[in-house]
């Protein structure tokens, strides 16, 4: 026939190896229209384990080609956020939404004028369990005014904190209602009841970072690497929970009062607030 015999194996062996791989296909195509059939809804996710009860193994990436080939693969609608009236006001500012930039250099050094705010984490048990931390740091003092630890970033977190900053700024005589409260876009600082407490119930202003710009808020990020620095190992080695909490609130303590900053003649950030005090009587 004048057929290369190297060709003929070949041919031969590809033709072997095609049909049982046809015989394979034909038994797993039976098994998985058996399983579809006894459970309508199942994916390929569920598909996979219940193949493997009946002692068949499969990686995903060959059973969803085969699933798609045989027209048995479900077609899922995915679900998107439907966006909120405060999400589409924010869109439609764009970088106007950073309403601190706006601010003369005059008015951002007034006390408590702006009050930055963001949530971090806050490992402990040898990293094995978290907390989250959600500070409210004033601009000229850099004294963390409020703050509330929980066990997630969420609004009732960063509501309870808000409420601790409010009375603090208001017992140094600040009219709050002037104050510019400055965080990034997490859906925490988006909830309707979050929103509300500041520019209805407290009459205060918002500000936030534009999409995906962490660069616009630097003091949080500056405050959170210097807590991290001094306590990181303090808090890994914590054992539980309240330990966690209690050395977070002494780290807080510490900063507030007894950590020095250059900016203010190396004093702590209570005590330029102090000096301010005095320097507003005289």
């Amino acid at each position: 026939m004048g057929i290369g015999k190297s060709s003929w194996y070949h041919y031969q062996h590809c033709t072997l190896k095609i049909r049982e791989q046809e015989k394979e296909e034909k038994e797993l195509k039976e098994k998985v229209i058996q399983i579809i059939t006894e459970n309508p809804g199942y994916g390929y996710r569920r598909i996979k384990p219940a193949l493997k009860e009946v002692g068949i193994v499969i990686n995903h990436k060959k059973l969803i080609p085969l699933l798609r080939k045989w027209g048995v693969l479900i077609q899922r609608s995915i679900k998107r956020k439907t966006a909120s009236g405060i999400d589409k006001i924010l869109s439609f500012l764009g970088s106007k939404v950073m309403a601190i930039k706006r601010l003369s250099k005059e008015e951002c050094n007034q006390l408590g004028k702006i009050v930055y705010t963001d949530f971090t984490e806050i490992l402990y048990h040898q990293g094995k369990a978290k907390l989250y931390l959600s500070p409210y740091l004033e601009r000229v003092t850099k004294a963390v005014v409020g703050y509330a630890i929980g066990d997630g970033p969420t609004t009732v977190l960063t509501q309870e904190a808000f409420k601790k900053a409010v009375r603090r700024l208001v017992s140094w005589g600040v009219d709050v209602t002037r104050s510019y409260f400055h965080q990034d876009q997490g859906s925490a600082y988006k909830a309707y009841e979050y929103v509300r407490m500041i520019v209805i119930q407290t009459k205060a202003n918002i500000s936030y970072s534009r999409v995906g710009t962490p660069g616009d808020n630097p003091e949080m990020e500056s405050f959170f690497g210097r807590l991290k620095d001094d306590w990181r190992n303090a808090f890994l080695q914590a054992e539980t929970r309240e330990e966690a909490i209690q050395l977070i609130n002494k780290a807080i303590l510490y900063y507030n009062t007894k950590r020095i900053h250059s900016n203010h003649q190396n004093k702590s950030p209570l005590q330029y607030l102090r000096e301010l005090q005095k320097t507003k009587k005289r």
